[in-house]
């Protein structure tokens, strides 16, 4: 397996794990979905506008195009909505990745942060995407379990059996 194939695998592992969670998203109360936890990003739904947020940011960089500005919470109303919107950028993502080569995934992505011009090799930057989201999913697990609703395991190696 290809350096290419291991990224798309693990973007492909996220989506099943995004699954696991919304099924249980959807279960909350809407109290439930916007309280502050113990661990997290501050709620779950700010969890997830910060890391769909992220996601549509990371996929500009990678394009070379100007990211957008962060999302506003209020902005993205529901989980509902979340997810919806995900599941495009998803698809664009992996069909973005679909379209790369080996040697482009060598090549240097580079991006102003701040003051700091920031350059790394494309594969890098796609995977500290994936790492970011797998960092999110985690506490987003912790607060869905501290709710009373455990997606239950989210390891790499149960999608890797089917899940």
């Amino acid at each position: 397996m290809g350096r290419k194939e291991l990224l798309i695998d693990l973007y492909s592992y996220g989506e099943w794990a995004y699954g696991k969670l919304f099924a249980k998203i959807a279960e909350l109360s809407d109290e439930q979905y916007r309280k502050v936890w113990s661990s997290g990003y501050q709620s779950i739904h700010h969890t997830l506008v910060h890391n769909f947020g992220a996601d549509v940011r990371w996929l500009a960089r990678w394009q070379g195009d100007p990211p957008p500005a962060m999302f506003n919470p209020a902005a993205l109303t529901s989980a509902a909505e979340i997810q919806r919107r995900w599941a495009d950028v998803a698809a664009k993502r992996r069909a973005y990745l679909d379209s790369l080569s080996e040697a482009q995934l060598e090549e240097p992505i580079i991006w102003q942060r701040g003051e700091e011009r920031v350059t790394l090799p494309r594969w890098q930057a796609i995977t500290t995407a994936a790492t970011h989201g797998i960092q999110h999913r985690a506490e987003i697990a912790a607060m869905l379990t501290d709710a009373g609703f455990s997606p239950g395991n989210l390891d790499f190696f149960l999608y890797s059996m089917g899940g």
